[in-house]
């Protein structure tokens, strides 16, 4: 008999990447967004970043697949990248969206970067997104 996994139940990964070791979450469960978000908060306290100047966070969604014009499909995984932690939240499968991510990513102090993002994150999501830095527009800045 098959087993399955219950996608409430959190997967951690740690990533090799060059030097670096990326400890990687995936969930779909709110309570392990919010201890993600308090390790990531604590990070920031421990080590004296200032939000917005010091402290950057990754962030990039992916969608449900479009097969209908004019419809836009919600959000199916948020992924978050600061420091050396990742979180991968599949909203599609979540309990409850955690305030506690909503407080995260309305935060106003902290830089959240991706390519295209700003767009979608704007068009989708401008009532929780704090700011957000288009990632693209620095690299035409280098050419």
């Amino acid at each position: 008999m098959a087993s399955t996994t219950n996608p409430h139940d959190p997967q951690f990964y740690t990533i090799d990447f060059h030097e670096f070791k990326i400890q990687t979450t995936v969930t779909a469960s709110s309570r392990v967004v919010d201890r993600w978000i308090f390790h990531i908060y604590h990070h920031i306290h421990l080590h004296g970043y200032r939000f917005h100047s010091d402290f950057i966070v990754r962030l990039d969604t992916e969608w449900r697949p479009n097969f209908e014009p004019e419809t836009d499909n919600p959000v199916a995984i948020l992924q978050l990248c600061a420091g050396h932690r990742c979180l991968i939240f599949k909203f599609l499968h979540a309990d409850t969206l955690p305030s506690s991510l909503v407080a995260f990513l309305g935060n106003k102090n902290t830089t959240f970067a991706g390519m295209g993002e700003s767009r979608k994150m704007q068009k989708n999501c401008s009532r929780i997104v704090g700011f957000v830095f288009h990632v693209q527009w620095m690299w035409v800045r280098w050419l």
